[in-house]
């Protein structure tokens, strides 16, 4: 033998069952730890638990409503939006056409105003061409 006492050995355990609640607790918890065994083996895993929660949440919530009525609404703002955009840039282009035809029309008044013009510009490059700019400096 080693000369390990069978006696003191079932006296720590008896104290130690004595100590956690007596021999009913101790079936108790034996019991619990098996049933949560057998769940986790045979049972949903979490993550399924999770995600029903979830979808039951947002069903709930009626996310899937939220969702679909904002990208309509996102996509009735965008509609507008290139209208409102496409409308401003034809009166542009109408008002550049007209500008265009007022260009080349044979009328005098508008032959007179394109002369007067470039009358002014020439000026002007007159202006800045006898400026002294004078020599950059390093």
């Amino acid at each position: 033998m080693l000369g390990i006492s069978i006696s003191g050995g079932v006296a720590t355990v008896v104290s130690f069952v004595a100590a956690i609640g007596g021999p009913i607790t101790l079936g108790i918890g034996l019991f619990a730890a098996i049933v949560s065994l057998g769940w986790s083996l045979f049972g949903e895993s979490w993550e399924r638990r999770l995600a029903k929660k979830i979808v039951s949440h947002f069903e709930d919530q009626q996310v899937l409503d939220k969702f679909l009525q904002g990208i309509d609404e996102y996509w009735q703002d965008t509609t507008k939006k290139f209208e409102q955009g496409a409308n401003g840039i034809e009166g542009k282009f109408q008002e550049y056409i007209q500008h265009l035809r007022e260009i080349c029309s044979n009328d005098e008044s508008s032959k007179d105003r394109i002369k007067n013009l470039l009358f002014l510009l020439r000026e002007i490059k007159d202006f800045f061409a006898g400026i002294p700019w004078g020599e950059p400096t390093d």
